[in-house]
């Protein structure tokens, strides 16, 4: 086994050659050997100046990077969610109760995490070849293990990076634009072995149906994406996926005369159950979207009332953790309070919806008269996070509703329309992102408001949630 120094992480690896001059579209490798390397350690004194220092030990990397003073808690939570970002080709890990963040792997151009929080997927770029073709690592942090492996030692850049819920596959694509659609097994039982990646389909790119990205269903058994013919399900069998849907939607005007609508369907999310995707319809040629439910089973699919929109960035309605869909909506005449409503999701329903509970969102100071309903995200099973912008979309609020009464807590108001919003999974705050890449984290329990920019510096992105994980409590601290 051989010492390697990338960047400032000491690993060690085996060598393994790999060398193919062109730099078209073909097949991964056909086969890896998964590679285990020593623990990793980054000590880092101050983000900004990005000094680092390496630290041989079999421990969890430390926190090493100070910031702005973290106010006052009488004590931390149980447990925690991190945030992961990428920051100048490094992997980085922002802790948000301590204000403090850790570098995890440098040289790091694209990552993905599974959802249980113990597999990240890095992307690494090597020297460019005398022939000038740029060749990449793909490699894989264990953060249970501390182990780094690499899967592909030399290989295209890959895109469209997807772990699915629990770690045990990864699916990409070889162009930014689709093509190929592979799935690489990354179970634990294939330790040592060589495994060769399946092609479970294609995305077929244009410019009016571009290829945008994998979703994996809950059990992680089933592949999902879409393109310019539909909406595909994959359950991983080589190029055997399915078309759920055509993408031709039958409409009838009001003379009752029907016709076919072409639509592209994009950020489509899983419900609870793994049968069930809402998704957003975008008809070719037009500004104007809505959400939907597609039944993956039957292809039956059905829009949402209250979330057409001609903004990009609106998502209104959202997935409960009890499998009901939530949707933000105005009131039904002027005057009227935003409400929010809950509808039950029935397979054998003709319109798979069915309406279960509307609740009035209070407004007593008529703070909220002058919005329109944006986006939506559940906090827990009573509390619903909700994003509002003034009628000239120039301020955008967030607040947190009560669903027993409809009472609103902790109003927060930004600047920015959101690309992105994101509660984290150990529901204490959330990320908002916007176009231009400001970003913010908002404290959910006491209303602070962190520019992300400003403390971990201007050139961080891709952000991404872990799980909850336990910590410990000061012996200094004490509860109230």
């Amino acid at each position: 086994m051989a010492e390697k120094n990338i960047g400032s992480i000491s690993i060690a690896s085996h060598i393994l050659q790999f060398e193919d001059p062109k730099d078209t579209e073909q097949p991964i490798p056909s086969s890896f050997t998964r590679n285990t390397a020593s623990p990793i350690a980054i000590s880092v004194t101050n983000i900004r100046k990005t000094t680092t220092t390496p630290i041989h030990t079999s421990s969890t990397p430390t926190i090493a990077v100070s910031t702005s003073p973290t106010p006052t808690r009488f004590w931390d939570p149980p447990k925690t969610s991190d945030l992961l970002f990428l920051s100048e080709e490094r992997l980085m890990r922002w802790d948000h109760i301590t204000n403090f963040a850790t570098v995890l792997v440098e040289n790091v151009i694209s990552f993905a995490a599974s959802k249980n929080g113990k597999t990240i997927i890095l992307i690494q770029p090597q020297p460019i070849t005398g022939n000038g073709v740029e060749r990449f690592k793909l490699s894989l942090l264990d953060l249970e293990s501390k182990q780094m492996s690499t899967l592909f030692p030399s290989t295209p850049r890959l895109y469209n990076l997807a772990v699915s819920p629990d770690g045990a596959w990864l699916a990409y694509t070889q162009s930014d634009q689709g093509g190929m659609v592979y799935a690489l097994n990354l179970g634990k039982d294939f330790e040592g072995l060589s495994v060769t990646p399946i092609t479970v389909g294609r995305c077929l790119s244009t410019l009016q149906f571009p290829c945008t990205g994998f979703y994996w269903s809950p059990d992680g058994l089933s592949l999902l994406w879409a393109d310019r013919q539909g909406v595909w399900i994959s359950e991983l069998k080589p190029n055997h996926p399915r078309l759920s849907h055509n993408g031709v939607l039958k409409i009838s005007d009001p003379k009752g005369q029907s016709s076919e609508l072409n639509v592209q369907f994009v950020s489509p999310i899983w419900s609870p159950s793994g049968r069930f995707v809402l998704v957003t319809i975008k008809p070719i040629n037009s500004d104007v979207r809505w959400q939907a439910l597609l039944d993956t089973k039957s292809g039956r699919i059905t829009s949402i009332a209250d979330t057409y929109t001609n903004s990009s960035i609106d998502q209104k309605a959202e997935w409960s953790g009890d499998g009901n869909l939530v949707v933000f909506s105005s009131g039904d005449k002027p005057g009227q309070n935003h409400s929010i409503k809950i509808l039950k999701v029935l397979a054998t329903s003709p319109n798979l919806l069915f309406p279960i509970k509307n609740v009035s969102i209070l407004d007593p100071n008529h703070s909220y008269s002058k919005t329109i309903p944006c986006r939506i995200s559940e906090l827990d099973e009573q509390r619903f996070v909700i994003c509002m912008k003034s009628e000239s979309g120039s301020k955008h609020l967030i607040a947190i509703v009560t669903l027993k009464n409809g009472s609103v807590k902790k109003t927060v108001e930004f600047p920015f329309e959101p690309v992105r919003i994101e509660v984290s999974p150990d529901r204490q705050g959330l990320i908002i992102v916007g176009a231009e890449g400001n970003s913010r984290y908002i404290n959910l329990n006491t209303g602070e408001v962190i520019d992300l920019l400003s403390i971990l510096g201007e050139s961080v992105h891709s952000f991404s949630w872990m799980p909850p994980a336990p910590r410990n409590k000061p012996a200094s601290q004490s509860t109230p």
